[in-house]
């Protein structure tokens, strides 16, 4: 079973290219460009609610940069091949761009990404 869900997910994993977020918001003056001119928030939070598509509530633990993001939508897969789904009050670490939150933006909060963004954003 869990090999056919994996086979079901592969041309979407195929199809989405995630750059390392240690990239995306390194010093380099291309990410610093792209996330000024983009709406990109990033939170560490969890939902209150689960979403394939609709916006639901965010409980926000850390806000690490752009603007405050209280509610958040998953980018649909038919939609989108980088779709993702919000499982309710999962834990994760979310990059947020207009309300949106797509498969590369949806990150696991180990203690090394956290510590990483900790130092690299001071938190709000």
């Amino acid at each position: 079973m869990a090999l056919l869900a994996a086979i079901s997910q592969a041309p979407y994993a195929l199809a989405c290219s995630c750059a390392p977020l240690e990239i995306l918001f390194s010093d380099h003056p291309v990410p610093k460009h792209v996330l000024a001119t983009r709406s990109y928030s990033l939170v560490y939070g969890r939902p209150k609610a689960s979403s394939r598509g609709e916006p639901v509530e965010l409980e926000v633990f850390q806000h690490f940069y752009g603007e405050p993001v209280t509610e958040v939508a998953a980018v649909d897969k038919p939609v989108s091949a980088c779709g993702t789904v919000l499982q309710a009050f999962k834990t994760r670490v979310f990059l947020v761009n207009g309300g949106f939150v797509s498969y590369c933006g949806n990150l696991f909060p180990d203690a090394k990404l956290l510590a990483y963004l900790q130092a690299r954003f001071k938190s709000k």
